[in-house]
């Protein structure tokens, strides 16, 4: 998924912050590292959502009303990143090097950038793994560390349709400052 629409391809109209644990990292830890980006984007009086990737990791999507420029959003999700990162040196980082970050999360903003060729995984997307495991919306309120990365497959998907934890975000008409 890229970030932008088709009718306003030049302004972007949602963020995606990629948290990409390195080997060592527990899923428990970056279910905390999401909550701590949510309280961070809620200070800024921002609203986001979280879905599960099919595979290590978790994207926190903030949408908002297309109105700025890709190097105005970019500028937006590193920043933001980079404050993560500053709060939590010793568990984030923005060092996309694997050898250098087994033990810390990435938080990946780059893929704000509008020649960005790695895009978020669509949601309810297969992954390629032996699980088939799906990219999930989920609700902040399931996201704990019982709730599994890759949770949900092909084999258990029907269930799961007939919720939409991302409802509100569908509706969400907040401006990015």
């Amino acid at each position: 998924m890229w970030n932008a629409t088709v009718d306003r391809i030049e302004q972007p109209d949602r963020i995606v912050f990629d948290l990409d644990p390195g080997e060592e990292v527990e899923w428990p830890q970056v279910v905390d590292a999401a909550h701590v980006l949510r309280t961070t984007l809620e200070k800024l009086g921002l609203q986001c959502w979280a879905k599960l990737t099919g595979g290590k990791g978790l994207h926190i999507v903030l949408p908002f009303l297309a109105e700025h420029g890709w190097p105005e959003v970019y500028a937006f999700s590193r920043s933001v990143a980079e404050s993560l990162v500053r709060e939590r040196p010793e568990s984030l980082t923005l060092d996309f090097a694997k050898a250098g970050r087994r033990a810390k999360i990435l938080v990946d903003y780059k893929r704000n950038h509008r020649a960005a060729v790695a895009v978020a995984v669509a949601a309810y997307s297969a992954r390629a793994n032996p699980a088939a495991a799906l990219s999930v919306p989920v609700a902040w309120s399931e996201l704990k560390p019982r709730l599994l990365p890759q949770a949900f497959s092909v084999r258990n998907i029907r269930r799961r349709l007939k919720q939409d934890p991302w409802r509100d975000f569908w509706a969400c008409k907040q401006r990015l400052r």
